[in-house]
């Protein structure tokens, strides 16, 4: 197995020889990280120092080939990597073993003096020189000396020093303080720590710091009580990007299920409130002169006419505005420039979104860059909605067109309700036509799949069926033609058809099932009937010559009703169940008009989320004399 430094002159060659190969700043703080290695190592300065040399004489035997550029970088990357050794053990804390002969040996006050002075001032230059912040703290948490790129980073310089805890740079809010405590309690047991944490700069603003605590004893202390040192680095940058990607999925998450714009607009607000530190969010889509307004964080119920004159103006001025960036307004109490931020949120210039934010300092560029990236999300959202609705309008309205629109006979009553979530036109259909010898023809079906494909099977199929129907044909025999229909139609296989005629006169009710629902009858002062004694398989799937038929009374009063699979289907539960519940509801239908029997059945059999497929339901009432 490797040892400590035989892993350390691996690593050090290499990146030593990268430097001088092609010096950057990036190939220069490799050596401050091996330093802090060699240090948690065990490794001393002379150990490193002599590495280092010998590597040189390794790679440059004729000293004439070292040129002068090659020596400033060779020493600057020796400096860079003593500097963690130099300063967090030898040089700053434990003092190196060679410092006090010098100083044991020193014969004069003045001698010692000026030893003290060169090495405060090389440790100066030591520390200054780290391209991260540094700090050294006692066991008091005091922190008692800093370099250049901590006050930088801070806003705190050495003048103020020793800065107790609490430490000024903790923010106000609570969670900070917790979590700077913890940090604390955790470094003060176990003598080391990593954390990212949050403060807050001299000037307000705030930063998120990376800092890396160890523990060390200092030699002259009597009582040996640790001390600690440690580093910072700003890593504000990296942390925004973070939380504008999990802020931008959580975003996704509250809108990705709204489908209407109204559902956009106030998931949307509500989203953008919870995430990005808005305290009020208001926003305005124009459809004509007065916008629908919609709002969060305000109390009561708004309008236009009800907004203050600077929030409409900031809102027509964004919505005016070509480029989706954020426009910074003053805030509706008068705390200041910056309070609030007014955006567009539709490309099309008649949407706009208004944002107060929770704190009244100054908009900072992670905050506009999280909201404009939220604002957005919710543009493409509202567009999708747009999309939906307008897409949703022409399925609906090519599925319409598709149906019977004719003057019902008298006794009928039909509704269509079309499923919640998709778009695409269904299969299921219906249809009800007066036939030869006073008969009126009934259908319901159902096809296979959705869309344009779906549709198109329904329309050749139903017309099918009221040609054959108007030939005479029987119940069964138009099924039995149908399925040599369906068998030339593709993706017509598998449709479920329920077909019938109705004698008015005589009271008789003929039908066939190929493997539709069952209809219900439901005749006053009997039980409610299934009517399942013409069942037979769907259409195109076996042979199934002659199709059964059947007939059945309708007694004065009674009420048929005809449905599809979109009405008693639900999600884990038996279909049998549903069918049940329409027989529940039926039978209790006798003093209800056909259309109030169709809302009723479809009305309370409607699961809370809606229906997720088409529901065609069809109800005739015979005529009681």
């Amino acid at each position: 197995m490797t040892s400590p430094i035989e892993s350390f002159q691996a690593t050090y060659r290499l990146a030593l020889r990268r430097h001088l190969r092609e010096p950057t700043e990036t190939t220069l703080a490799a050596g401050h990280e091996i330093g802090r290695q060699a240090l948690s190592d065990g490794l001393s300065i002379l150990t490193v120092t002599e590495h280092h040399f010998r590597v040189l004489a390794e790679l440059y035997p004729d000293l004439a080939q070292f040129t002068s550029t090659q020596l400033e970088a060779a020493l600057q990357f020796l400096l860079q990597t003593l500097a963690a050794l130099d300063i967090a053990t030898r040089g700053f804390l434990d003092r190196t073993r060679g410092y006090q002969e010098q100083r044991a040996r020193a014969e004069a006050f003045e001698e010692l003096a000026q030893l003290r002075a060169r090495e405060s001032a090389f440790r100066r230059a030591m520390m200054d020189s780290l391209q991260e912040g540094f700090f050294v703290t006692d066991h008091e948490s005091a922190i008692t000396d800093v370099n250049a790129a901590f006050a930088e980073l801070t806003g705190y310089p050495p003048e103020g020093l020793p800065y107790r805890w609490p430490h000024p740079w903790i923010p106000g809010d609570q969670e900070s303080r917790l979590e700077h405590e913890a940090a604390r309690e955790t470094i003060s047991r176990d003598g080391a720590g990593r954390f990212t944490l949050p403060i807050r700069r001299r000037d307000g603003h705030r930063r998120w710091l990376a800092i890396m605590v160890n523990s060390l004893v200092e030699p002259s202390d009597e009582q040996s009580r640790r001390i600690f040192v440690g580093t910072i680095r700003d890593i504000t940058a990296e942390r925004a990007a973070a939380d504008r990607e999990h802020a931008a999925a959580q975003f996704h998450s509250a809108v990705a299920a709204a489908t209407s714009v109204p559902e956009v607009i106030e998931g949307g607000l509500t989203a953008l409130r919870t995430l990005a530190g808005v305290d009020r969010a208001i926003a305005a889509v124009w459809s004509d002169h007065n916008p629908s307004v919609y709002a969060v964080g305000l109390p009561g119920p708004v309008s236009w006419a009800s907004l203050d004159e600077q929030v409409q103006d900031a809102l027509m001025k964004a919505r005016q505005d070509p480029l989706p960036h954020v426009t910074l307004v003053r805030t509706l109490d008068g705390a200041g420039a910056g309070g609030a931020l007014a955006m567009p949120i539709s490309a099309g210039g008649d949407a706009a979104v208004w944002l107060e934010l929770a704190r009244p300092d100054l908009v900072t560029a992670e905050d506009r860059s999280l909201i404009s990236l939220l604002a957005s999300q919710l543009a493409q959202a509202l567009h999708r909605a747009r999309s939906y609705d307008q897409a949703r309008t022409v399925s609906l309205t090519l599925q319409n067109a598709m149906l019977s629109h004719g003057e019902l006979p008298d006794g009928f009553a039909v509704r269509y309700e079309p499923a919640v979530q998709p778009l695409e036109v269904g299969g299921d259909w219906y249809d009800v036509l007066p036939l030869p010898n006073n008969l009126i023809g009934i259908v319901v079906g159902d096809c296979v799949g959705r869309g344009l494909a779906a549709a198109a099977v329904m329309g050749q199929l139903r017309s099918s069926c009221r040609a054959l129907l108007l030939r005479g044909a029987s119940p069964g025999a138009v099924l039995e033609d149908l399925d040599a229909v369906a068998t030339r139609i593709p993706d017509a296989r598998c449709t479920t058809v329920c077909c019938a005629t109705i004698d008015p006169e005589r009271g008789v009710l003929t039908y066939s099932s190929a493997g539709h629902m069952p209809a219900i009858l439901s005749r006053p002062g009997r039980p409610t009937e299934l009517l399942t004694s013409a069942n037979a398989v769907p259409l195109a799937t076996v042979a199934c010559a002659p199709r059964p038929e059947a007939s059945t009374t309708l007694t004065p009063g009674a009420t048929l009703l005809l449905y599809t699979d979109g009405l008693v289907e639900r999600r884990g539960a038996s279909i049998d169940v549903g069918i049940s519940a329409v027989a529940s509801l039926l039978a209790g239908a006798a003093q209800l008009t056909p259309e109030l029997v169709t809302d009723a059945v479809v009305d309370q059999l409607r699961p809370p989320s809606g229906y997720d497929d088409d529901v065609a339901v069809l109800a005739y009432r015979h005529p009681t004399g």
